[in-house]
């Protein structure tokens, strides 16, 4: 049933600070199971391909990727799971680590 299949998370926001690239965002719209977990996914080109680096709990809105290299444009989706279901990726969101913060 289409219903039971969660909406993407909303307005992914990326920063970058202390040499590592921090997500955030709004929580998709949950199924009657609730949302389980977030996947997220990075990729070095916008249309790919992404490869899933981590996975939070359902309640957590955010995730920090300590491993993102230098000087590399990167692009980060987010993905909703309730139960067996995955929603459809979000909209991307890119940013680069600095050689060297100030």
């Amino acid at each position: 049933m289409a219903s039971n299949i969660p909406q993407p998370p909303t307005s992914l926001h990326l920063a970058v600070a202390e040499g590592a690239v921090h997500l955030s965002w709004s929580p998709a719209a949950g199924t009657s199971e609730g949302i389980s977990s977030y996947e997220i996914a990075r990729a070095e080109l916008f249309g790919g391909p992404f490869v899933v680096i981590g996975t939070v709990g359902g309640d957590t809105l955010q995730y920090i990727d300590a491993t993102a290299p230098p000087e590399t444009i990167l692009y980060y989706q987010v993905r909703a799971r309730a139960g067996g279901k995955v929603s459809d990726y979000s909209q991307p969101v890119s940013g680069e680590v600095p050689a060297s913060l100030p």
